[in-house]
């Protein structure tokens, strides 16, 4: 009964997924030509075709984890928006429901926001570069079963991403 339970215990520990050093060792980085920012980011994810303005990309996984990267100019109307104003305008306009946050940063230049919709785990990351003028992005998607996987994968991508 004992040997029993021990190999229950054993078992689930290896159904749980973890973030492996050696694999991350592996880890490619994508440079996007038009907007020069990069980022780094595991084998396990697959490059979608880029799209013909050359703004960003976008990369799956088979456990139905998504991210993307992009670029966009930071001046509607002729003037660059700061960080509130840039936070405002995604809640405002992108469709996606950002009333489960549960991690915000901000500051100058950064935005982070983190949290739950139904199933999944959203976190984004945007940076204000070349003075303002250019939002460089990373929005990552992933299954709350995965999560104890994602969330290291996740902190790992967003500490290398780089601004153009």
């Amino acid at each position: 009964m004992l040997f029993a339970r021990r190999a229950l215990v054993l078992f689930s520990m290896a159904a749980v997924p973890v973030f492996d050093e050696a694999a991350a060792q592996s880890w490619q980085t994508y440079v996007n030509p038009r907007y020069g920012f990069s980022i780094d980011y595991p084998p396990q994810f697959r490059a979608a075709p880029p799209p013909a303005n050359g703004d960003g990309r976008d990369f799956a996984a088979t456990d139905e984890a998504h991210f993307s990267v992009y670029g966009e100019l930071n001046n509607p109307g002729g003037k660059e928006r700061t960080i509130p104003e840039f936070e405002e305008y995604i809640r405002d306009s992108s469709g996606s429901d950002y009333s489960h946050v549960t991690y915000r940063f901000a500051d100058a230049g950064i935005l982070v926001l983190s949290g739950v919709r139904g199933d999944r785990v959203f976190y984004e990351k945007y940076i204000l570069s070349q003075h303002g003028q250019i939002v460089n992005a990373f929005v990552m998607t992933y299954p709350t079963g995965a999560k104890a996987l994602y969330d290291a994968i996740a902190a790992r991508m967003s500490k290398s991403l780089h601004p153009g």
